[in-house]
């Protein structure tokens, strides 16, 4: 599993936040749309949106550090593409294989 719950905060929703608040210790990971932010908790990871999709689409929670606000971002790879039958690997997929490997074997370890 990704994730335990999922809150946000919308200045349009009737309610100031659905699940849980910003301020809320228990947020690990918050993400972020812009490079800056007017204040930051050092306890959770600030990252792009398109470390939810990476993340959900290797089915791994992804390393934060290529994902910061503001970086340039890895090449997303589509979920729907058999890479393989195409006849071409991208670097991106070899890299998240082993990565993906790396991390079953310290689970079973």
């Amino acid at each position: 599993s990704l994730s335990r719950s999922v809150g946000f905060e919308s200045p349009s929703s009737p309610e100031k936040h659905v699940g849980f608040g910003e301020r809320d210790n228990d947020v690990t990971h918050q993400v972020v749309d812009r490079p800056t932010q007017r204040h930051q908790f050092l306890s959770r990871d600030y990252v792009q949106p398109q470390w939810v999709y990476d993340s959900v689409n290797s089915g791994m929670l992804l390393p934060t550090h290529e994902y910061v606000p503001g970086a340039d971002l890895p090449p997303h790879l589509s979920p729907f593409v058999d890479d393989a039958s195409e006849g071409y690997v991208p670097a991106r997929r070899h890299y998240l294989e082993r990565l993906k490997s790396e991390i079953a074997g310290n689970k079973t370890s």
